[in-house]
C-alpha cells in the first residue's frame, strides 16, 4: 500500500535580537506561534510575522515556517 501524507497545522518560529551581552555576543529569543493553517501562504505568514514584530520592542531577525504532516497507509 502507498503511504499517504496528511498535512497538519504549521508552526511559526520568530527569532528576535535583544542586543549584545557583555562579551559582544548577540542575545536571541524565540517565540513560537502554533495552530497555523497548513494552507496559509508563505507571504501571509511573513507579513503577519512582520506585523507581530511591530508590536515588539526587539528586532525581528528570522521567520521560520515548520510544516507538520502525518503519514499513514
Amino acid at each position: 500500500m502507498a503511504v499517504v501524507k496528511i498535512p497538519k497545522e504549521s508552526l511559526i518560529k520568530l527569532t528576535f535580537s535583544l542586543g549584545l551581552d557583555e562579551h559582544g555576543k548577540e542575545i536571541l529569543r524565540k517565540k513560537s506561534l502554533s495552530h497555523v493553517k497548513n494552507d496559509a501562504t508563505d507571504d501571509n505568514i511573513y507579513y503577519v510575522a512582520k506585523g507581530i514584530s511591530g508590536l515588539q520592542q526587539h528586532t525581528l531577525m528570522d521567520v521560520v515556517r515548520q510544516d507538520n504532516s502525518s503519514l499513514s497507509e
